[in-house]
């Protein structure tokens, strides 16, 4: 699943109506990515050392 080389791994979690998933880029840095279908809302970010550093979060009406 991951095939790019800055890619370590990939992890993906559905539950009913929501997706979330995480690409590990690096030890402390990833990538999460939420969707939830019943709202509509998406959004990513960067997460590194435990932060949020960077994002956007978006929901579609």
């Amino acid at each position: 699943m991951a095939d790019r080389p800055f890619v370590q791994s990939v992890d993906v979690e559905t539950e009913a109506i929501v997706v979330r998933g995480r690409v590990l880029r690096e030890r402390d840095r990833f990538l999460q990515v939420y969707f939830n279908e019943e709202t509509g809302t998406t959004a990513f970010a960067l997460i590194e050392d435990q932060q949020r550093i960077r994002g956007v979060d978006y929901t579609i009406r």
